[in-house]
């Protein structure tokens, strides 16, 4: 006899991980599809009658749904030994107390790496501190009887495809076989479809002008303004203007483009990620490098004054890239 149940709330995610949906995300049914909050609870007390006595919501993302707590709250009331909840744990923090509080004993939180950047590239999302918080809210309620686990998808490590045959040499593209000479690649046949690129790098300032960069109450604001606000402009123009200081790429209809600065604290650093996205016959890997490149070098001219003999920037390298013929792509950790 079955003892176990298991019910998706939503089909809703807040998040958008590269092995589970596509960054646009999916269809959606009607609301009117979806099981109400009576009907799930009418849906488990059946089951409740006929054995069941551990139940786990799921989605989706459970914490999506706006009456999740009512469903909570309903679903405590029934004869369980355990009523358990998966979630990304995005959302989790405020909400968990008042969960367990209705009955909520078990909680699976998924987290696929303790990387920061990593995970802003599997999730596609930033979010990674706000599941970290609900970790540690999580920990301060096993007192009260939650017990908590942690849920990791392991992948495999992929690589670049190649558009020759796998027994084919490896060759440089953009040199002309024939002539030894440089070529641009012809992308006149190729269709157009969407693609986007992911790249990583930092640039080390230094405890001195890391303090001068870094809001704080005793830090000096730079007599250049915004050190990161600037920087961050500076690599959305970097990743439009790729074209024309790369001489062999191909001037591209950017669609969107995103470039974030975080300070690293331990490491006096600033962290940059960038992602550029396209709807066109080639990739968009060099306007995401472009854009890591241009920010750490704008940030190293307003800092310069106070840090010049220290800075240094550095691994900057693709760690995403999705669509095209070769696929999906995603650095691991052994490829660094």
């Amino acid at each position: 006899m079955h003892s176990y149940l298991r019910i998706s709330l939503t089909e809703k995610c807040n998040l958008r991980c590269t092995y589970c949906m596509p960054e646009a995300g999916v269809p959606l049914l009607p609301p009117t599809h979806l099981l109400t909050t009576p009907e799930i609870e009418r849906v488990a007390k059946l089951f409740v009658s006929e054995g069941v006595t551990k139940i786990r919501l799921t989605g989706g993302e459970p914490t999506v749904r706006k009456d999740l707590l009512d469903v909570v709250q309903r679903l405590g009331k029934l004869p369980l030994e355990s009523l358990g909840m998966t979630s990304n744990g995005i959302a989790l923090k405020r909400k968990l107390p008042a969960l367990v509080e209705a009955g909520l004993t078990h909680l699976n939180i998924s987290l696929d790496t303790l990387d920061p950047f990593q995970y802003e590239l599997i999730t596609r999302r930033r979010g990674y501190d706000a599941v970290m918080d609900a970790l540690e809210v999580a920990k301060g309620l096993s007192a009260q009887g939650l017990r908590t686990k942690i849920n990791c998808v392991i992948i495999r490590a992929s690589t670049y495809s190649s558009s020759s045959s796998p027994d084919s040499p490896p060759r440089l593209t953009h040199i002309d076989p024939a002539t030894g000479k440089a070529s641009m690649v012809s992308v006149s046949e190729k269709s157009s479809t969407r693609r986007s690129a992911t790249a990583v790098g930092s640039i080390y300032l230094g405890p001195t002008a890391f303090s001068l960069v870094v809001p704080s109450a005793t830090s000096t604001p730079s007599k250049k303004g915004d050190v990161l606000a600037v920087a961050q402009l500076a690599g959305l123009l970097g990743a439009k203007a790729t074209p024309s200081l790369i001489p062999l790429c191909h001037p591209i209809s950017l669609s969107h483009v995103s470039v974030t600065l975080t300070p690293n604290l331990h490491t006096h650093s600033i962290d940059i990620v960038a992602t550029a996205e396209c709807v066109g016959p080639t990739g968009v890997e060099m306007e995401a490098l472009m854009a890591v490149s241009t920010s750490a070098l704008t940030v190293w001219d307003m800092c310069k004054s106070a840090g010049g003999k220290e800075m240094s920037v550095g691994g900057i390298k693709v760690v995403r890239k999705a669509g095209g013929r070769s696929g999906d792509w995603v650095r691991s950790h052994s490829e660094d």
